[in-house]
């Protein structure tokens, strides 16, 4: 008998993924507000602003990607990446 909503166990390669991406996310957690901070006094200001920037990111990468595709979609936040920082 099959149950509703089981899903298959998860594989070495899946927890390998899920591991890169607990480190990745404290990585980027901890260095975020060590980067922005500067001695004008503007630290609130300049996190808000990265904040910003990367909900705006993420919200045009899930629009593509859910229209276009996954491909698209990374194609999309490479090329915004390669006009930011020419």
């Amino acid at each position: 008998m099959k149950l509703a909503g089981r899903r298959r166990p998860c594989s070495s390669s899946d927890r390998c993924v899920q591991l890169l991406e607990r480190i990745s996310g404290t990585v980027l957690g901890v260095l975020q507000p060590l980067v922005i901070a500067d001695p004008t006094g503007r630290f609130n200001v300049a996190y808000g602003f990265v904040g910003t920037a990367s909900w705006i990111g993420a919200s045009v990468y899930g629009f593509v990607a859910g229209t276009f595709g996954l491909t698209a979609g990374f194609i999309a936040i490479t090329a915004i990446a390669l006009i930011a920082f020419p």
